[in-house]
């Protein structure tokens, strides 16, 4: 759910605002070759099944129409579909492997039916998420930001200076090239004017493209292919699907690992737009992932890969400052007109690997540090420490390590080739087993005086930092608490003059009950007139219950044998 955002300082086109052309036209291109450089993948694809060059180029098409209507939904504001921000789809990096093996196990034809159905099972997925938030509290969502760049050094790295698996000696031409233009794009973003930040990657592309032509990295074969590829044609859509039940697992992880990264990029683009920010939206995150969901199986009915949402596209509307939702439609429409257009893409295709690596790390950047900034907006007790660094230390070791992994069973190889799934997925466990004994319960009788103020004060806060809740809530909850107690001593509500206050978090939320002896209070949901205050002797106490319910998110009162009872319900 989009509302009431308001746009931090570093971002110049906010989620709502308008773009004029000129500002638009290097934006769109600069998100369309970041968004374009996993193309690769389904010619990859193509490539295991000893498909020719037109059916990989014709696939490519294919897929740049999968991402400009993922793109589209996901921008979307519609009943349960899209989460309204400018988060940008990509060819589905996390479904490489289990795609790899549909074709090498059934031809297109099983990658296409199988990508369906991941579709379908991440729309199932979308529906529990708001009744499942407690597997996924701040700490994890900004880990799995911040393990979204962490996965992406590597290839960054080694696109800078020009290694593979193929070739591990450094091409000091690839190197110096890739440290040119990182060079330019930092010190546009750190020492130029506001406009030449938002133009600082388009630049830097510019750049690289000519420096690689200069020194070779860019050859004449290169030119040649973008030439010979013909300016206008229609890809043709293939439809057809066969199953095949062995592959539901390697396609339910990719779907799960996608689900957990568009958590944390929603996450980020939730953050990003509201200076106010405080925690995930659930809801809306559950709207992006249905979603991508849907994208995913429309690829797959039209014959390409599934979708993930991309990391370097949220990376770089930080980085230019805009993350309006107008440049969103424009990129969809443009990527889904390219499909038109081969020579658009095989200009993209050929992109020198150093100018893709400048461009990636100065993406994943912003994602690491946004990521530690978002666990580090929570107080992390034992608990949340050994969620965030066992998750962290095992979700690494798959990089540093990846000949331990490759001894597992190789129906697990998928899971444990990707970090950021190692991560994801160990975080979940681990915060699901450390709830355990969460929930925490304080209890203090007070006497109803001149001293129950700062009483008050005092139990909610010792109690707020011993649980590591949010002040903002401590505050409110306190707030209600003592408007309470200053009307019963005002207004003598308590006849003994003992009141029992039951104080329980589980970090989601925290609950406030009060009991006592004497007359119970009226939580009104209109507030008393002026007139009333003046003739009525109950409307002092409606006023101040009304006051209550307005710090609290819901309040309940009963009587139960001679007690009165009160309860508070706070969102954490």
């Amino acid at each position: 759910m989009v509302k009431n955002e308001k746009k931090p300082k570093n971002i110049n086109y906010g989620l709502h605002d308008k773009i004029p052309n000129k500002v638009a036209i290097p934006l769109v291109i600069q998100q369309i070759v970041v968004l374009s450089m996993d193309l690769v993948l389904p010619v990859l694809i193509i490539s295991m099944m000893g498909g020719s060059r037109e059916v990989a180029q014709n696939f490519v098409s294919i897929m740049m129409i999968g991402i400009g209507l993922g793109t589209f939904l996901q921008v979307l504001r519609k009943g349960a579909v899209g989460s309204g921000y400018f988060c940008a789809e990509e060819t589905g990096f996390l479904y490489y492997q289990a795609s790899a093996l549909a074709v090498q196990t059934g031809g297109l034809a099983l990658l296409f039916g199988m990508t369906t159905i991941a579709g379908c099972f991440q729309m199932l997925i979308s529906r529990i998420i708001p009744r499942i938030r407690f597997l996924f509290p701040t700490e994890v969502a900004g880990l799995m930001v911040a393990m979204t760049g962490i996965a992406g050094i590597a290839p960054g790295v080694s696109a800078i200076f020009g290694v593979d698996d193929m070739k591990t000696t450094i091409d000091i031409t690839s190197m110096w090239v890739g440290i040119i233009i990182l060079a330019i794009m930092v010190s546009l973003n750190v020492w130029g004017k506001a406009s030449m930040r938002q133009y600082s990657i388009f630049i830097g592309i510019v750049v690289g493209y000519v420096l690689s032509y200069l020194c070779g990295i860019l050859n004449v074969d290169d030119i040649e292919q973008l030439v010979a590829t013909p300016y206008i044609a229609i890809p043709a859509i293939r439809m057809e699907w066969s199953f095949d039940e062995r592959l539901l697992l390697p396609f339910l992880v990719a779907v799960i690992c996608s689900t957990l990264k568009t958590m944390g990029n929603l996450a980020i683009c939730q953050k990003t737009n509201d200076v106010n920010w405080k925690r995930v939206d659930i809801k809306n995150v559950g709207k992006g992932i249905f979603a991508e969901g849907i994208g995913t199986s429309v690829c797959g009915i039209i014959g390409c890969m599934g979708l993930n949402s991309s990391s370097g596209s949220v990376g770089l509307s930080i980085v230019n400052g805009v993350t309006s939702r107008r440049l969103a439609y424009l990129v969809s429409g443009v990527f889904i007109a390219m499909a038109f257009f081969p020579k658009a893409a095989a200009f993209l295709a050929i992109m020198p690997a150093p100018v893709m690596g400048a461009v990636l790390l100065i993406n994943l950047g912003y994602f690491v540090i946004e990521g530690f900034q978002i666990i580090a907006s929570r107080m992390l007790d034992q608990r949340k420490i050994f969620v965030v660094g066992l998750s962290l230390v095992f979700g690494l070791s798959v990089d540093l390590l990846p000949s331990i992994y490759a001894q597992f069973p190789v129906q697990l190889q998928a899971l444990f080739k990707s970090s950021l799934a190692v991560v994801s997925i160990t975080a979940v466990f681990l915060n699901l087993l450390f709830r355990i004994g969460i929930k925490q319960k304080r209890t203090i009788e007070l006497t109803v005086g001149m001293n129950s103020t700062e009483e008050v004060i005092d139990f909610m806060e010792a109690s707020g930092a011993a649980w590591g809740a949010r002040s903002e809530v401590i505050h409110r909850a306190s707030s209600a608490i003592i408007e309470f107690f200053e009307t019963a001593f005002g207004l003598e509500l308590v006849r003994e003059g003992k009141v029992r206050l039951e104080v329980s978090f589980d970090e989601y939320n925290l609950a406030v009950k009060v009991l006592y002896n004497g007359v119970l209070m009226e939580f009104p949901e209109q507030r008393p007139t002026d007139e009333d205050l003046l003739n009525d002797d109950n409307a002092l106490v409606r006023l101040s219950g009304f006051l209550m319910r307005k710090y609290s998110n819901r309040i309940e009162s009963c009587i139960v044998g001679e007690h009165c009872i009160l309860r508070f319900h706070f969102e954490h």
